[in-house]
């Protein structure tokens, strides 16, 4: 815990070098307020940038809000001058089309809306953001960490007996899968039916299996929680965390760093077993032990939400729906036609918008892709 709270504070320090105006993006997360933890204990006359929405009670404005609200609360703990920025339904239309523009892939995130927003909030005061970017993924901070251990522990259970659970409970069937690819893709993949619903079967493949399947070669129940975080640490923070909020801020003008990235960091956090990081009930465990005698007690007691946007409610909204309906139909793009089942679409859209089955994630993803496709003009 000590190296770790040394590692931390001398990245910090060592990354407010600046000539310019610098500033930290505070969540209402534990890895943000580290890092304003050890700024603190640097300089003074720290400012913090907040993002929150826009939303009605009956959209669970207080849900979509609990981290702007803490991050206020941490903010004032250490003295901080804290700017917020509300991202109102109206500019939705607008941001996704910048942000998709700006992001040159098809990132389908809806995070990236208000990461553009409180980029180009925070480009007016200063232009270098520090951010929390990497805790989770160095230090086990994501729910499927949690659930991949548990199903790791599950696994080492006779087979008769998870049999005999499985019959009782079948949500625990989805724990008993092999510590390989299909554990990975249980996770991280869409599932096979959803697909199939809105894509072109000749269109649906097995390469992103076979392309992630050789990082589980010889993976066992004891390995498997290392290679994945091993994994992410390759893929989805490289080419999705990290390369989308690169993207955000610097289509503002803005630079960001992220201390927790250090290299003498990683290769720390990388010689700690995933069973110092994670356990049945909780996720980044040794991260926070490191800061629990630092940070506001208030922090830990927070759920984990991650960083996240309402777009399930944006959906809904008459503007937002309007432009879904036009990106979503045979109409918008001819190049990329072939790939859709536009009824399928159609009716998983409806589903979601009428509130019977929450489709947020595939329908952010159509979207997302129709817009760049058009863009970049891309072909099939």
């Amino acid at each position: 815990k000590e190296i770790i709270r040394n590692l931390v504070d001398t990245s910090v320090e060592r990354q407010l070098v600046s000539d310019r105006p610098l500033g930290v993006f505070l969540s209402g997360g534990i890895d943000s307020s580290i890092v304003v933890d050890s700024m603190s204990r640097i300089r003074d006359n720290i400012e913090t940038f907040s993002v929150g929405f826009e939303l009605s009670e009956s959209e669970q404005s207080e849900k979509f809000n609990a981290d702007v609200s803490l991050a206020k609360r941490t903010a004032e703990h250490y003295g901080t001058t804290h700017h917020e920025v509300l991202l109102r339904s109206d500019e939705v239309v607008s941001l996704l089309k910048k942000s998709v523009t700006s992001m040159d892939e098809p990132v389908a995130n809806a995070t990236a809306l208000a990461q553009y927003a409180l980029a180009q909030f925070t480009r007016k005061s200063v232009v270098v953001a520090l951010g929390g970017d990497g805790g989770d993924e160095l230090f086990g901070g994501y729910d499927r960490y949690r659930l991949a251990y548990i199903s790791s522990k599950y696994r080492h259970l006779p087979k008769v007996l998870r049999n005999m659970f499985a019959r009782v409970s079948p949500s625990l069937k989805k724990l008993d899968t092999n510590p390989d690819i299909e554990r990975f893709a249980r996770f991280l993949f869409q599932k096979d039916d959803t697909l199939q619903s809105v894509i072109n079967p000749l269109y649906i493949t097995d390469d992103a299996k076979k392309a992630f399947a050789p990082f589980f070669d010889g993976a066992t129940e004891d390995s498997f929680l290392d290679l994945f975080m091993d994994l992410d640490r390759r893929s989805w923070l490289v080419d999705e965390s990290l390369m989308r909020s690169d993207k955000m801020t610097m289509a503002s003008g803005l630079e960001m760093r992220v201390p927790l990235l250090d290299v003498d960091i990683v290769e720390y956090a990388a010689s700690i077993s995933a069973n110092e990081k994670v356990s049945f009930r909780s996720t980044k465990q040794i991260l926070k032990d490191a800061f629990r005698d630092r940070l506001p007690e208030y922090l830990f007691s927070e759920p984990k939400r991650g960083w996240f946007s309402p777009a399930a409610k944006w959906l809904r909204r008459e503007e937002v729906s309007r432009f879904a309906d036009e990106v979503l139909s045979p109409s918008y793009n001819l190049a990329t036609n072939a790939l859709f089942k536009f009824d399928g679409i159609r009716e998983m859209l409806d589903n979601h918008r009428d509130g019977k089955v929450y489709n947020l994630t595939m329908l952010w993803a159509l979207i997302v892709f129709q817009i760049w496709a058009k863009e970049y003009k891309v072909t099939l």
